[in-house]
């Protein structure tokens, strides 16, 4: 597995996006990104994002009562997901592959301004 670090400089809202957009697109692979509901929520506001309807609460929950990751778009060619169990300061950008979800990439992010998260 793959990590690597993006710091997001800019101060400016638009800016920052655009530097994230940016970084993603050269390093995007894998068939699916899994991330918390922060990014995520943040990567709505891409170019290039397509909402999905949200699923139902039945399909939110696994055989053993637990949260599973829930798909909510698409950004790019890839499946936007996210992990319910991954705390909100955890700014990692998964980059998975294969119906296993097996991680190929790990990006962690860090927005040094504040800006975006």
């Amino acid at each position: 597995m793959k990590k690597e670090t993006i710091k997001i400089k800019s101060k400016h809202y638009r800016e920052a996006l655009n530097e994230l957009s940016n970084f993603l697109e050269k390093n995007l692979i894998g068939n699916k990104i899994i991330t918390n509901g922060n990014i995520a929520t943040l990567l709505q506001d891409m170019q290039d994002y397509e909402l999905w309807s949200f699923p139902k609460k039945e399909e939110l929950i696994d055989e053993d009562g637990k949260f599973k990751n829930f798909p909510i778009g698409k950004y790019k060619s890839k499946e936007l997901w996210v992990n319910p169990l991954m705390r909100w300061d955890d700014n990692r950008i998964l980059f998975c592959d294969g119906e296993n979800d097996d991680i190929i990439t790990e990006i962690t992010f860090i927005d040094e301004n504040d800006v975006l998260i």
